[in-house]
């Protein structure tokens, strides 16, 4: 079984100094609110949104899916379930994580009983206004049996694997 994490924070400008970066940095894993009872697929992809000001970190929306293997990547990241940057492609008991950032590139593959996480950032404009904003993605995935899952399951601080795809973005 495969669970994954996607950790979105969302800011703009204002926020860009090291004090406020350092409160995203900081962020690497969040509590999944799901029961063992739920999971019935082989897949759970746990999905928090916050959005930083400067009044500090603010949760937006969580929302928890679950689906077969099948929906994993197909060699085409436009369909991955994980967004166009994170891609995982099943290899027997094995997942292979993929991350797209201009070219796609294998990060790592999780056997069970590894964790692993993937980071980057972007800059992106709101199509309505043209206004420039900036995310902050962490991925954190974890290969093992249903039985082993908890709450806190993405609580490990230090990963199997760790891939930093992060960016220097600057301000035009």
């Amino acid at each position: 079984m495969l669970f994954v994490q996607k950790i979105e924070i969302e800011y703009r400008k204002n926020v860009r100094y090291p004090n406020y970066a350092q409160a995203r940095n900081a962020i690497k894993f969040y509590p999944v609110k799901f029961s063992k009872e739920e999971i019935n697929d082989e897949i759970l992809f746990d999905t928090i949104h916050l959005y930083q000001d400067i009044d500090g970190l603010q949760y937006r929306y969580e929302k928890c899916k679950q689906f077969k293997s099948e929906k994993l990547y197909d060699g085409n990241f436009k369909r991955s379930p994980f967004g166009y940057n994170i891609a995982v492609k099943p290899i027997g008991n094995e997942y292979e994580v993929h991350f797209w950032g201009g070219f796609d590139k294998t990060v790592f593959t999780l056997k069970n009983g590894n964790y692993g996480r993937v980071m980057f950032n972007e800059r992106r404009t709101y199509c309505d206004s043209g206004e420039w904003y900036y995310q902050l993605l962490v991925f954190n995935f974890v290969c093992c049996e249903k039985e082993k899952f908890r709450e806190k399951i993405f609580y490990n601080k230090n990963p199997n694997y760790e891939y930093n795809g992060m960016k220097y973005l600057r301000y035009c």
